[in-house]
């Protein structure tokens, strides 16, 4: 017999949140809105006082609509899970605090830091149909507007001798990162049936980290094309016909267009100082200079924010400093190990949440898929004190969530959730 946790537990723990829909549809418009226009704010991530006020604003919204909709929080064998996060976030704020103080800054770091699971832990119990949606059309809106961008000049820069796509975009990572990450939403949201739009977005991802030639994105983008490709079991033979006919397409379109550096696509390969464009030489300061000097205290509690940039700043041959880039160094030298230890708990904790539920087939293995795209993307960046890498991790276990609700309560549903109230521990207790 199936118990709380089975697919049919969903409807269980969700089909009072579910009748309720247009009431969470008027009291939650505002947050919704604000998830949508997420990838708007990130055209503007220079410009501190956006964040600060769309944080702040998304936070209020959220909190709004969870007490606005009356009734308990679902139950279910793993509610503890929010629990034991919740208080792994606190404890995680608090070292945060004590090392670093209170200042415009930092708190502007432990928003950036403690946001994703924040917004979880408020939202995931809130997540309903409605909001797949709206966040597939988040993602959509990240691939048409750098599509959009690419044919001018406002949405490249040079680095060192080659030419970048950066869209809207602070950073080129940011913009193959968000491509990445919105392909996988549309094709999940698609239900990963490569059809015309899957592979519109598949075609437009592939360009967009090509031009934007951020070298790991390469690595994260062929995890996803080939999860869809496992998921969706297309025609292989017609699939490699059309992939061959726009690669060679969309390579004769670069060369033609930056012709000159061909975008730089094996430029110092040989070489790994080049070919890692001077992170080689922030790593070996950051390990040399840094981490070798620290004692127990260090090691146990870390140097508090800047600390990478301070040594790079200090020993690094160009005139400018830099941040660690690479996720652990940073979280060991900032943080200490203790740091390390909890921020990585803190993303267990939420992907063992996010995957509370025997999902259908289709859903299997996203919310871990999308965590191990943000690990490579950690090992030549700090991803923990940015947005625009760690907020669509989340949005894609509330699409996978929100995804796996029934689209109607219906009789054969609610005796699902009459069968698993009986079988559930608490009504057996």
């Amino acid at each position: 017999m199936a118990n709380a946790e089975t697919y049919g537990g969903i409807v269980d723990s969700h089909s009072a949140l579910e009748e309720r829909w247009p009431a969470l549809s008027l009291v939650g418009a505002p947050a919704v809105l604000f998830l949508a226009l997420k990838p708007v704010v990130d055209a503007f991530y220079a410009i501190e006082w956006v964040r600060v006020v769309y944080s702040l604003c998304l936070l209020v919204f959220i909190v709004f609509a969870t007490i606005a909709i009356s009734g308990p929080l679902p139950q279910t064998s793993r509610r503890g899970n929010l629990l034991t996060l919740a208080a792994v976030l606190l404890a995680y704020g608090l070292l945060l605090i004590s090392k670093n103080g209170v200042s415009a800054l930092s708190v502007g770091e432990y928003a950036k830091i403690l946001s994703p699971f924040a917004i979880y832990l408020l939202l995931s119990r809130r997540i309903s149909t409605g909001y797949s949606v709206v966040l597939m059309l988040s993602a959509a809106v990240t691939l048409i507007g750098a599509a959009v961008l690419m044919p001018f000049e406002f949405g490249w820069q040079t680095w060192g001798f080659t030419r970048t796509f950066v869209g809207w975009y602070y950073f080129k990572t940011d913009v193959a990162f968000a491509a990445v990450t919105s392909l996988l939403m549309i094709a999940l949201y698609r239900r990963f049936v490569f059809d015309l739009w899957v592979a519109l977005a598949a075609v437009t991802t592939v360009a967009i980290v090509v031009g934007a030639n951020a070298r790991l994105n390469y690595v994260t983008l062929g995890l996803v094309l080939s999860f869809i490709l496992i998921k969706s079991r297309p025609d292989f033979v017609a699939l490699a016909k059309v992939v061959t006919s726009a690669g060679v397409a969309s390579l004769l379109a670069f060369v033609a267009y930056d012709h000159e550096s061909a975008l730089g696509l094996f430029e110092g390969i040989t070489e790994l100082e080049s070919y890692t464009q001077g992170r080689a030489e922030i790593w070996e300061i950051l390990i040399s200079m840094g981490l070798a000097h620290f004692d127990l205290n260090a090691w146990l509690f870390g140097s508090g924010f800047g600390a990478d940039v301070d040594l790079t700043m200090r020993f690094a041959s160009g005139p400018e400093a830099y941040t660690a880039h690479n996720e652990l160094l940073y979280l060991v030298l900032t943080q200490g190990l203790v740091g390390c230890v909890l921020y990585i708990c803190a993303w267990g904790l939420l992907v063992r949440d996010a995957t509370r539920y025997q999902w259908p087939p289709f859903l299997s293995g996203v919310v871990p898929l999308a965590v191990s795209v943000l690990v490579v993307q950690s090992l030549t960046a700090n991803v923990s004190p940015f947005t625009t890498k760690t907020w669509p991790i989340v949005f894609i276990a509330f699409l996978a969530t929100s995804l796996a609700f029934p689209t109607r309560i219906t009789p054969e549903s609610r005796a699902i959730t009459q069968v698993n109230r009986a079988d559930s521990p608490s009504q057996q207790a």
